[in-house]
């Protein structure tokens, strides 16, 4: 079969359709602080950014909790590792959410940064985002609804 034609849907009306692809989950970075002074310090960090995670899935987009991901690999290597797997994770989402007290995090502040020189959008209250995923569920389903093309 021709590759090309493989990639194209053929109706009986001999209009041809590209394929529909089911729409994409929206990829939410959760950005907040992880460090502390103790480690019951950072285990409550990383708890609230779950808890925030945990309420973005239920939204229906796909949260990234980098707190849960290194959440036991303090001191296996510098934490510029860290820091700067985060920012990579940052490009590839499509939005940040800010965990409360994510002002008086150094890594949090650089995401941020990077987050608004990209054009993502940012949110620091959990219902503004809930709101823009389910506005976007919206609208990606409008764009997947069939039309009609006349050739």
């Amino acid at each position: 079969m021709n590759t090309a034609i493989a990639n194209i849907a053929i109706v009986n009306t001999g209009i041809v359709f590209p394929p529909v692809s089911p729409p994409r989950l929206t990829l939410v970075y959760v950005a907040g602080p992880f460090r502390g002074p103790d480690a019951w310090a950072i285990a409550q960090n990383i708890r609230q950014a779950e808890t925030i995670a945990l309420e973005i899935w239920k939204a229906g987009a796909v949260a990234i909790c980098p707190h849960a991901n290194t959440a036991h690999y303090q001191g296996v290597l510098p934490d510029k590792v860290w820091l700067e797997g985060d920012l990579e994770i940052v490009r590839r989402c499509d939005a940040m959410m800010m965990v409360p007290g994510w002002k008086l995090s150094i890594g949090a502040r650089s995401e941020l940064s990077l987050a608004d020189e990209l054009g993502k959008p940012v949110f620091t209250r959990l219902a503004a985002l809930q709101r823009f995923l389910a506005y976007n569920k919206t609208q990606k389903a409008r764009s997947q609804a069939p039309c009609l093309q006349y050739p």
